[in-house]
């Protein structure tokens, strides 16, 4: 992973995703955008008003000159933005106040909680003090010609249908965050059927029943399972994890024993690639990031060194992500799952 000098002067644009689960938290987010500006940062503040809008709004940042992009929003939103400033020098931070925020907790940066007011505030102090180095992005191109960019996964499956049936419901998903999936998965997991699918991994061709495919540029998923243990966000390698089970009641105890013993069996089939082709019969939808995107056949590959990323510095450094100072980590560990927030000491001297 290249890092890249932080300019001295940081003009930014900070979208706010107001449909987020934590984007309406409007005192923790103010206060935020002051302690930025008082650090010298120039921000414009920006709302997202419709799917994608994230994406159209850090394009126009790029257009218009800014140097950095910072999203306070979860997942999809973060992926977006990423799509929106791949090949450009304009670096992109994060607020979270989405619903799972995976990524900030793989990031270690402070995920809001009802007890935790000011964890927007903390996550602006580290942005003031965030190294920057260019990651890797995922890319994904439908039949139709459709290209979109994930910065976290994408997957097809049992997980898409759930994520699709959650976003058609955004209140209930706003108003009882991660609970929000709860029913759905429940309902998704008694229904769904799994397809044939035919998935080709560089030069390598799987074909099965899988309840889940995952494309994965970074390690965790769904918040307490790291899918893909050995992806690093820099090393132009995406992880696929394909998930086999002959019965709901097998596929229900697969994912555990993964989550527990961070070891994958023998019905997980984990594979790095530059390029995989998916397509099952039926066609499934495809989830990015955790918005529903679009549906197979999909072709995915890896663009590297695409976009610049803000990660925390010194004992934070995200080490486990990057390529050059990977740590191997085994086992089950609490503190990976919850990332309890912790106060960030101190007014940055930058």
């Amino acid at each position: 992973m290249a890092r890249v000098p932080r300019p001295h002067y940081i003009k930014a644009r900070l979208i706010v995703n107001p449909f987020a689960r934590e984007g309406d938290r409007w005192d923790d987010l103010l206060q935020a955008e002051a302690f930025l500006r008082k650090q010298g940062w120039e921000i414009e503040r920006v709302y997202t008003q419709h799917p994608f809008h994230t994406r159209d709004l850090a394009r126009e940042a790029v257009a218009l000159g800014f140097n950095a992009v910072v999203v306070a929003g979860g997942d999809g939103s973060i992926g977006q933005a990423a799509d929106g400033l791949a090949g450009s020098d304009v670096a992109l931070g994060i607020i979270p106040a989405g619903t799972g925020n995976i990524l900030a907790r793989d990031l270690g940066l402070p995920i809001p909680m009802p007890w935790y007011p000011r964890a927007f505030l903390d996550a602006a102090r580290l942005l003031v003090d965030a190294e920057w180095y260019r990651i890797d992005l995922g890319a994904v191109e439908d039949v139709r010609g459709q290209r979109r960019r994930f910065i976290n996964w994408c997957g097809a499956g049992l997980d898409a249908a759930v994520t699709q049936r959650v976003e058609s419901h955004i209140e209930e998903k706003k108003r009882w965050g991660v609970m929000a999936y709860v029913l759905p998965a429940v309902q998704e997991m008694i229904a769904y059927d799994p397809p044939h699918w035919r998935i080709k991994v560089d030069s390598h061709t799987y074909e099965g029943r899988y309840y889940l495919v995952v494309v994965s540029n970074s390690q965790l998923y769904a918040g307490v399972i790291r899918l893909a243990p050995k992806a690093r966000m820099d090393d132009g390698w995406l992880d696929v994890a394909l998930i086999h089970a002959e019965s709901l009641q097998d596929f229900l105890l697969t994912l555990p024993s993964l989550a527990v013993a961070g070891k994958p069996s023998e019905e997980i089939i984990l594979a790095r690639a530059r390029e995989i082709y998916i397509e099952s019969l039926p066609v499934q939808s495809v989830h990015l990031d955790g918005d529903p995107t679009t549906e197979t056949p999909v072709r995915v590959w890896v663009e590297r060194s695409a976009v610049t990323l803000m990660v925390p510095s010194g004992s934070r450094l995200p080490t486990h992500l990057l390529s050059h100072t990977a740590v191997q980590k085994h086992g089950f560990n609490f503190k990976e799952l919850l990332r309890w927030p912790r106060f960030v000491p101190g007014v940055s001297p930058n």
